[in-house]
């Protein structure tokens, strides 16, 4: 071992370490220094590797030489051996989306992707036209494939994916004897549409014969429903393995899958119940996961389930439907979907609190009670909208205290008469700059008499401040001459007890 010196800061004080003689200088055969990173030890460069992801080992690997010919044998030592699951998704987004079908082929080769990799997930891979899978073809042990390229439903980034490309190569893995695949994740531009004349539609066919050869398979789970459908004699039908038509009025559920997990590949009739097991659908990235392996919360507004967090955020309503009843504890507490929340305004403006539905922030189940602004779609809750007929202490208190303080504003929507649209108190106040260019008279005498009454109010608010000033100078006046006949008292009290003490005993 050779000692390697470290000088400390200057005090004479200094560090030392022992470092191998390999480590201490890095040189090539000839004793030269290295000139760039391909002229490292292996062993430093595989250590650098071993921090990247599978994708990225094989992209630095031909980062270091200029052909795949010229290819080192501590290759291997670089790329690393375990690959059963190839996600482009652990790597930078921007390096993903810059992968061609080449560098694609290269990684799937050099991991020996047809014999290591079960999952392969190419997010992010928009160049990618579906050539470069061609190491694939034919592997025996894949079992998922996604080929979503984006992750989300309005992702909308152009991908090269191709059908004409990819589908020869997943006939080759599905059609051999005992096939190892569970799962495809299909692009959504391919399922946009059900044409049934397609080769997508036609492949969509073998796959779910794939699935049929393998014979019933019974849900692990619950150990009665069978997972498998089929037009047969089987009586417990739960759905294809994957969709072939749309089999819903409100969504396309075409070419996703049925019965089998995202995350873990597991099976399920998705209709047991056993130990929680259910299979659930989230509509923001299009996959079916089991509750093992990811949360989807249930929207009460749209009706769908989506990721917790990861596709969406959710809101719980803070709406006290029974108040009116004496149940002012009761909280509704039902999710709703971040874009619920703000799309449709269901977040009051002035309290930010989130509510479900009109009967949650109105409380009064009166169909003409203004609650929303026609113009802006802003949204008022009946506590902000009522504060002296809130049940809300703190409401009715800040209230008052602004009305006391002077910085009371109007806060009330207001109906117009002609047109019967509602404005809040920010289009109010911006439709009274400009009363001319209205062009309902109703809504101008709306506006005109709001401004009115906010005028006579602020006229009220600073002749009762007028009032109290006056009090207060009033009140000060009095202070001071009660200040001047204590001192007069006390001065009395002192002259009273000089005059004790001068007395004869």
């Amino acid at each position: 071992m050779a000692d390697v010196e470290i000088s400390g800061d200057g005090s004479g004080n200094s560090k030392r370490r022992r470092l191998s003689d390999g480590a201490a200088r890095l040189h090539n055969d000839d004793d030269s220094p290295p000139n760039c990173l391909a002229d490292l030890p292996s062993g430093i460069l595989a250590h650098t590797a071993s921090f990247l992801a599978a994708p990225s080992r094989v992209l630095l690997l031909h980062a270091l030489n200029d052909s795949d010919d010229d290819v080192p044998s501590s290759s291997s030592a670089i790329v690393g051996s375990h690959h059963e699951v190839l996600d482009f998704g652990q790597i930078e987004k921007d390096l993903a989306e810059k992968l061609s079908d080449q560098d694609i082929q290269r990684i799937l080769l050099h991991t020996d992707a047809v014999n290591k990799v079960k999952k392969l997930l190419l997010t992010n891979c928009i160049k990618m036209t579906g050539v470069g899978l061609e190491p694939l073809r034919g592997s025996e042990i894949i079992e998922q494939i996604d080929l979503s390229i984006v992750e989300f439903v309005g992702d909308d980034r152009e991908t090269s994916i191709s059908c004409d490309h990819v589908l020869p190569i997943l006939d080759s893995l599905i059609e051999r004897e005992g096939p190892a695949m569970k799962h495809l994740q299909f692009p959504k531009k391919w399922r946009k549409e059900v044409v049934t004349e397609s080769d997508f539609h036609a492949f969509l066919g073998r796959y779910n014969q794939m699935w049929e050869g393998r014979g019933r398979i019974d849900c692990p789970m619950c150990k009665e429903q069978s997972v498998l459908a089929y037009d047969g004699e089987e009586q417990d039908i739960i759905g294809p393995w994957v969709y072939t038509s749309e089999h819903s009025e409100e969504w396309n559920f075409y070419g996703t899958h049925n019965n089998v997990c995202y995350g873990c590949l597991k099976y399920s009739c998705g209709e047991c119940d056993d130990g929680g097991s259910l299979l659930h659908f989230c509509y923001k990235c299009e996959r079916t996961y089991c509750v093992h392996c990811a949360t989807l919360n249930y929207c009460s507004v749209c009706e769908k389930e989506y990721c917790l967090d990861y596709c969406k955020e959710f809101y719980s309503c803070d709406g006290r439907p029974d108040a009116d009843f004496g149940d002012y504890d009761f909280k509704c507490g039902q999710n709703i979907c971040e874009d619920c929340v703000y799309s449709e305004r269901r977040e009051c403006r002035k309290c930010k609190k989130s509510y479900c539905s009109t009967d949650c922030s109105n409380r009064t189940y009166d169909e003409d009670e203004i609650n929303r602004c026609d113009h802006c779609c802003s949204f008022l809750c009946y506590d902000c909208d009522n504060p002296l007929s809130s049940s809300n202490t703190l409401a009715v208190a800040d209230f008052f205290n602004k009305v006391l303080s002077g910085r009371h504003d109007i806060d009330k929507l207001r109906k117009c008469g002609d047109c019967n649209k509602a404005a809040c108190a920010d289009c109010q106040l911006k439709f009274g700059k400009s009363v001319e260019n209205l062009d309902c008279k109703g809504c101008v005498k709306m506006i005109v008499s709001a401004l009115l009454e906010e005028k006579e109010m602020k006229k009220e608010l600073q002749g009762e401040l007028e009032r109290k000033n006056e009090r207060l100078e009033s009140n000060s006046a009095q202070i001071e001459e009660l200040k001047e006949e204590n001192c007069r008292l006390k001065n009395g009290i002192k002259e009273v007890k000089n005059a004790i003490k001068g007395l004869p005993m």
